[in-house]
């Protein structure tokens, strides 16, 4: 087997390899705020918010682990180091957030929230798993803020796959421009002779 034959069979595989994995782990995490829609409490009020797992594209069952992530004053996991479990094809697996701001905060502060998901096989496969990590976040805002507006979160998956077409299409066009270039010159060889 030659070197070009190697090349392209390498490319092809990796190309295989990235098309796959995409697929491998689609979970997803449905919040109740984001950024562009911040939580608004008063001093001294709490709120119990809800965000939802789902494994409605993936092929396989899933551990899901969460961890607040930075100051963790105003916020509490309410199930703290729990691993809940997301089989394929469900949604609406809950994990409860409680948010408390204190009754000496001054009307106007704001907080960030960051909850990370963290993704795990089954356990007792004897496979190689892939976890994925989805971080949602948003802020809370003490007292009222006027004239927000609160778009739609916006989905990534759909900028992921551009990204996925556009590399599959570079190598391609990479693996096409350098057949050419060796046919040119194996053509260009045998005519010399």
């Amino acid at each position: 087997m030659n070197k070009a034959n190697i090349t392209k069979i390498s490319m092809i595989f990796l190309v295989l390899m990235l098309l796959s994995s995409a697929g491998v782990y689609a979970y997803g995490v449905t919040a109740p705020y984001w950024k562009e829609k911040p939580l608004i409490l008063k001093p001294g009020q709490s709120a119990e918010l809800t965000f939802e797992l789902q494994n409605m594209v993936g092929e396989s069952d899933l551990q899901v682990q969460t961890e607040l992530i930075g100051d963790r004053r105003y916020a509490a996991l309410l199930e703290e180091d729990k691993i809940y479990e997301l089989p394929k094809k469900t949604q609406g697996v809950p994990v409860k957030l409680k948010i408390t701001v204190p009754n000496d905060l001054a009307i106007g502060t704001s907080f960030p929230i960051n909850i990370m998901f963290r993704s795990m096989g089954k356990t007792g496969s004897q496979q190689v798993q892939l976890g994925m990590a989805i971080e949602k976040s948003f802020t809370v805002w003490v007292g009222e803020i006027p004239n927000i507006e609160t778009p739609a979160p916006r989905s990534n998956k759909s900028a992921i796959f551009a990204g996925i077409i556009i590399f599959v299409a570079f190598i391609l066009w990479l693996w096409l421009r350098k057949s050419r270039k060796g046919k040119a010159k194996n053509q260009e060889n045998n005519a010399r002779w």
